[in-house]
């Protein structure tokens, strides 16, 4: 929460970048990666053990959702409801960024960066 202002408010794309970096670039997590496919494997043995062929098969059998199969369609038919609506924000983003590179003299580099949709979201 405390660098969300960063993200949001600040003007210069270099700083956000670098606070986004910091907090999610490859040096931010150093063996969390190792960490992650251990408790995949783990996960996976867990599932095996009970008789099911993944873990999201298992974990959806456990939740209100019901099954693996009927959130792989719901989400299916989210992303294609979704699809144009993101590539119009996706657009609009950028247009705001440059026009603000052109505002501010600075050369657009035709790039939406992790560390600018917050900003242009604001």
């Amino acid at each position: 929460p405390d660098i969300i202002p960063i993200g949001t408010n600040c003007v210069v794309a270099e700083t956000r970048r670098l606070v986004a970096q910091a907090r999610e670039g490859p040096a931010a997590y150093k063996n969390n990666l190792d960490l992650v496919a251990q408790g995949i494997t783990i996960r996976k043995q867990i599932a095996t053990l009970l008789g099911y062929a993944s873990w999201a098969e298992y974990i959806c059998s456990q939740r209100m959702s019901g099954s693996y199969a009927a959130v792989d369609e719901f989400l299916t038919s989210l992303e294609t409801k979704l699809r144009d609506a993101g590539k119009a924000n996706i657009a609009t983003l950028l247009n705001l960024k440059k026009t603000h590179f052109e505002e501010l003299g600075i050369e657009f580099d035709g790039k939406l960066n992790a560390w600018d949709s917050g900003f242009y979201n604001n």
